[in-house]
């Protein structure tokens, strides 16, 4: 645990739950035909510090939930390490405002040292890994105004739910104000944000962690969706790349925020229906 939080690594929590049933996660079908995620209540968050009493953690958040957390609510922890995963429990002491240095504070929970370690599996449901599979790169641009972002979401839902004869008579507004554009290789995508590769001379991007507009074309989805996403997490993946885990961001646009994630959910199901029908 240590390690991680001199690395800026990252554990998983959920709300406390059958033990049995840590590593459930699915994509349901609804009678309208929408998709849902069930038993979601899972976050990947940085480790911050260990202490002698306990573990600082930032706050978990997530576009699909809103949960309140409290000193004293329990929950369930996952600590990955290469090959080996551990499960563990463990209680919010309180929840306070840690200072990452002298210009940024972040909400953050202080939890208790884990206890009840036991090997576990990590959750498989609606994360979706794309190593291997036939997919376009996302590609990311540096976002430097919110200005604009909301009005091309708009455009972006109206192109999905319209006709191809209706599409040739949407306007499209003007693009958000977009700094360096990048390439990525994306790795995993779920409806709280991306796992992507970036080049090491995009360094830059760890220790200012700037809002990002992000492109994403996915297979069976004709258009590409557009969304603002941010930095949450790193990792250096070889001499090469940098892994980044993008958590999305709808604070200038929450009414976007459904539309896009039942997309997600969309692709992530038929996504692992084809998995499951290779492997029978």
């Amino acid at each position: 645990m240590h390690d991680l939080s001199q690395r800026d690594g990252v554990i998983e929590l959920s709300l406390r739950r059958d033990p049995t049933q840590f590593a459930a996660q699915k994509v349901t079908r609804q009678s309208d035909g929408s998709f849902q995620l069930s038993d979601a209540h899972s976050w990947k968050v940085r480790v911050f510090a260990v202490e002698p009493d306990g573990i600082v953690v930032e706050r978990p958040w997530s576009i699909t939930q809103d949960v309140r957390f409290h000193a004293g609510m329990l929950l369930d922890g996952l600590m990955v390490d290469g090959l080996r995963r551990w499960t563990f429990t463990c209680r919010i002491q309180e929840v306070f405002r840690h200072a990452l240095n002298e210009r940024k504070q972040v909400i953050c929970l202080r939890l208790s040292r884990p206890g009840d370690v036991q090997d576990g599996q990590r959750r498989n449901y609606f994360r979706v890994e794309t190593v291997g599979a036939a997919l376009p790169s996302a590609h990311l641009w540096h976002l430097l105004d919110h200005d604009g972002c909301a009005e091309y979401e708009h455009y972006c839902r109206l192109r999905h739910r319209a006709s191809p004869e209706e599409r040739d008579e949407i306007i499209e507004p003007p693009s958000p104000c977009l700094g360096d554009d990048f390439p990525t290789k994306l790795m995993d995508v779920s409806a709280g944000g991306l796992g992507v590769l970036v080049k090491r001379e995009m360094d830059w991007l760890l220790p200012t962690a700037p809002l990002l507009w992000t492109k994403i074309v996915l297979p069976d989805i004709e258009e590409p969706l557009f969304a603002v996403s941010r930095l949450a997490h790193w990792r250096e993946e070889s001499d090469v790349y940098f892994r980044l885990g993008l958590c999305f961001n709808f604070d200038h646009n929450p009414s976007y925020r459904s539309f896009f994630v039942d997309q997600l959910c969309r692709f992530s199901a038929e996504f692992q229906r084809q998995q499951l029908q290779r492997k029978r």
